[in-house]
C-alpha cells in the first residue's frame, strides 16, 4: 500500500535533506517580479470580490454588474500564477540539479519506529474490498472493513451538513442541542465503521497513528465518538499522509534543536475575528518568544522570525480553496500566505498550529496525493501540523 500511493512528496523529501528551495538566481529575477506583480493583483481582486471588514463592506460593496468581472479576473490571475511557478520549478530543476525522476528514490519500505504503547492504523479502501493494516509490536496484520469509500464520503456529507446549521443556528440565536446530538451521531457511526473493527488494538494503546486513504483524509479521527468517549478522551491521536513520511518527521524533530520559544501572529481580518487576539495572548503567555498581531503579523516578519523558534502559532482567517488547492491560504496583514509562499519559509523541525478555517482540508489526487496547505508546510520542513477540518468560530478556537 505504501508503495502504491503517489511518492512525489516523500521522494523529494528524502533525496532534497536541505528541504526548502533557495533563493532565486539572477536567471529567474523576471519570473519572481512577475509573480509578485500576479500576486498583488490576485490579493486586489480577492479583497474586492471577497472584503474584508463587514462595516464597511455594506456600503462599499461591488455592484452586481461587478462581480462577474471580478470573478474572472481574479481566475485568471489564479491561472498566471500557477504557470510561473510551473516556470519556475523547472528552471531550478534544471539550474540546481534536483531531482526530475524520483520515482526510484525511496525504493524500500520498512515498517515504522513505534513504541509499544503506540498503534497505527493504515486504510484502503478499494472497488471491491476495504481494509486497516493495523502495525503494532513490529507486526502487521490486515483486518478487512465493511464499509466502502462511498459510505464513508456520505457520512462526512451529512457531518459537514450538520457544521453548516450550527453555523445558522449561532446566527440566529437558536439552540444547538439538537444539533449536538445529530453530529454525535455521525461520529459514532464513523466510529463503528472504521475503528470498531479494530477495538481489540486500541484498548489499552496510549497513542494511535492514523494513515488515511481517500475520503477518510477528511475523517477528524480525533471527534469519533464510540458511544462514551470521544476518541481524543482516551488516547493520542496524530494523522499523517503515509507511514514512511512519519519517519521523516520524528527524525526532523530530533535533528533540529531550536530551544522551546514561540513565534505567535494574529490577525482579525478588518475585525471579524476578535478573539485571535486573545488566542495570541494566552498562547504567548504559555511560551516565551515573540508575538506579531494586527498590521505586524506580516509576511516580512514571518520570514525573519521563523528560524528562531520551534513552534510557530498562526491564528487569522483560513480558507481550502476546493476547487484549486494551490491557493489554499491564511490571511496575514499584507495578503495571502498560500502554499507557494510556504514552500521558501525556514522550519526544519518546528511545530505549527495553523488556528484558522479549513487550513487541513486537501485535495486527494491520483496516487493518493494531498494538495493543499499542508503539502507547503510539509515541503518546508515542518515536523508537526496542528489544523481544523472545518469552519471553526474564533471564540471556540
Amino acid at each position: 500500500l505504501e508503495r502504491a500511493k503517489s511518492r512525489a512528496l516523500v521522494d523529494y523529501l528524502i533525496a532534497t535533506p536541505e528541504v526548502r528551495l533557495r533563493a532565486p538566481s539572477n536567471d529567474d529575477q523576471d519570473l519572481v517580479d512577475e509573480l509578485a506583480r500576479l500576486r498583488r493583483e490576485h490579493n486586489w481582486f480577492s479583497e474586492r470580490l471577497h472584503g474584508t471588514d463587514l462595516d464597511v463592506r455594506s456600503a462599499d460593496a461591488p455592484k452586481p454588474h461587478e462581480l462577474e468581472a471580478l470573478r474572472v479576473g481574479l481566475a485568471e490571475r489564479e491561472k498566471q500564477i500557477s504557470r510561473v511557478l510551473e516556470r519556475l520549478a523547472l528552471r531550478r530543476a534544471d539550474v540546481e540539479g534536483l531531482p526530475t525522476h524520483t520515482s526510484a528514490v525511496a525504493t524500500t519500505t520498512a515498517l515504522p519506529r513505534l513504541g509499544s504503547d503506540t498503534v497505527l492504523l493504515e486504510f484502503f479502501f478499494g472497488q471491491a474490498r476495504s481494509a486497516v493494516f493495523v502495525v503494532h509490536d513490529g507486526k502487521v496484520t490486515a483486518v478487512p472493513l465493511e464499509t466502502s469509500a462511498r459510505a464513508i464520503r456520505r457520512l462526512l456529507d451529512r457531518l459537514q451538513l450538520n457544521f453548516a446549521g450550527a453555523a445558522a443556528a449561532l446566527a440566529a440565536g437558536q439552540p444547538l442541542e439538537p444539533l449536538h446530538a445529530n453530529a454525535r451521531g455521525v461520529l459514532h457511526e464513523l466510529y463503528r465503521a472504521l475503528l470498531a473493527p479494530v477495538a481489540r488494538w486500541l484498548d489499552g494503546a496510549r497513542r494511535a497513528v492514523i494513515i488515511p486513504y481517500g475520503p477518510t483524509h477528511a475523517v477528524p479521527f480525533h471527534a469519533l465518538h464510540d458511544g462514551r468517549h470521544y476518541l481524543a478522551q482516551r488516547m493520542e491521536i496524530s494523522v499523517c499522509p503515509s507511514s514512511t513520511l512519519l519517519d521523516l518527521c520524528a527524525a526532523r524533530s530530533r535533528s533540529h534543536s531550536r530551544g522551546r520559544t514561540a513565534l505567535v501572529m494574529a490577525c482579525t481580518d478588518g475585525g471579524r475575528l476578535p478573539y485571535v487576539l486573545r488566542e495570541a495572548e494566552q498562547v504567548a503567555a504559555l511560551m516565551p518568544g515573540e508575538r506579531y498581531v494586527e498590521a505586524d503579523a506580516t509576511h516580512a516578519r514571518l520570514v525573519e522570525a521563523a528560524p528562531r523558534h520551534a513552534v510557530i502559532h498562526l491564528a487569522a482567517h483560513g480558507e481550502a480553496r476546493p476547487d484549486n488547492p494551490t491557493f489554499a491560504h491564511v490571511k496575514l496583514a499584507d495578503g495571502q500566505l498560500s502554499m507557494a509562499d510556504v514552500f521558501n519559509l525556514p522550519l526544519e523541525g518546528t511545530l505549527v498550529t495553523l488556528s484558522a478555517c479549513e487550513t487541513g482540508r486537501a485535495v486527494v489526487r491520483g496516487g493518493d496525493e494531498l494538495i493543499g496547505l499542508s503539502r507547503g508546510f510539509l515541503y518546508a520542513g515542518v515536523s508537526t501540523l496542528v489544523q481544523s477540518l472545518w469552519r471553526v468560530e474564533d471564540g471556540a478556537a
